[in-house]
């Protein structure tokens, strides 16, 4: 298991996480262990596993199995207990207000994650 920085990403479309996995794995090697939960029960589970770990990260989709924006709840649960950054994703803009009035502190589009977790570990190691 990578020592890297613990990010939950919670995506339910597996060809997204496997793009994530695979592009994830490219840039940053052993830089970043990456957890995926598919919904939001999933998500909840992870979520007290990796707390205890050390979670640094964490990426929500708008909509979990669902049309319609439905992991609001979930990131207000996160809040409770998680101060860390939390990044809203969908593929509708408009879908990432109502998550964003949850409590994630930041959106990026999906194709943005890696440059996310990039951002993030240059300023873990003092670069920006």
């Amino acid at each position: 298991m990578a020592q890297g920085i613990k990010v939950l990403i919670i995506e339910d479309d597996p060809e997204i996480r496997r793009y994530f996995d695979d592009i994830i794995n490219a840039l940053f090697h052993e830089k970043v262990d990456c957890t995926f939960a598919t919904n939001i029960e999933e998500a909840r589970e992870l979520f007290e596993h990796l707390l205890g770990e050390g979670l640094n990260m964490i990426f929500v989709d708008a909509c979990l199995n669902s049309n319609q924006p439905n992991s609001m709840p979930l990131i207000s649960h996160f809040r409770l207990r998680y101060q860390g950054p939390i990044f809203a994703m969908s593929c509708n803009q408009h879908y990432i207000y109502p998550l964003l009035r949850a409590g994630c502190g930041d959106s990026c589009a999906k194709v943005e994650l890696p440059r996310a977790i990039d951002k993030y570990l240059r300023c873990e190691a003092g670069l920006f």
